[in-house]
């Protein structure tokens, strides 16, 4: 964990460490890591230490096989924001949107990076140390389904141009 330069991306429908697993977590980022986790649902352990919540209270719906998909929730839709992208051009793929927003973050130690079809945000940066870690809320947007849609491996590219280019690993 005393190395530097490196990336660890995870793209899960839960990301659930403890509370020390987190601590870990950071401390890699500290020692000058990027770490992005896109994920729809966090731990509280993860919420507590990054001063978030995540608003995932409708997790039972896509799991329900009674349910009717209406057109609002079969629609992904993500945008990046400005000033950290040249221009807030919107990307959307016609499946479910299986994703989650910040209902709360730490205005003084996140850049809001990226928001919904509603424009709720929905991807920070936390800064710790000499590394970055991202937390995005739409993991839909990193799947082959999603990527191959029209232009949206253009989303990708602007996501990942975020990572340090003295990234090594």
């Amino acid at each position: 964990a005393d190395s530097t330069n490196q990336f660890f991306l995870a793209i899960t429908p839960r990301f659930m460490p403890e509370d020390y697993e987190m601590r870990q977590l950071i401390r890699f980022v500290e020692n000058g890591n990027d770490v992005m986790i896109s994920t729809r649902e966090i731990s509280d352990a993860a919420a507590t230490l990054l001063e978030c919540a995540v608003n995932d209270n409708d997790i039972p719906y896509y799991f329900e096989s009674n349910n009717l998909v209406t057109q609002k929730d079969d629609s992904l839709s993500v945008s990046l924001g400005q000033p950290y992208f040249s221009q807030a051009k919107r990307f959307a793929y016609p499946g479910r949107k299986y994703d989650a927003t910040f209902t709360r973050v730490n205005q003084l130690t996140v850049y809001k990076l990226g928001y919904n079809g509603e424009g709720e945000l929905n991807f920070v940066q936390f800064q710790a140390g000499k590394g970055h870690f991202f937390l995005h809320l739409a993991p839909l947007a990193f799947s082959n389904y999603f990527l191959l849609h029209r232009q949206n491996l253009e989303y990708y590219e602007q996501v990942m141009s975020l990572i340090r280019p003295d990234i090594k690993k």
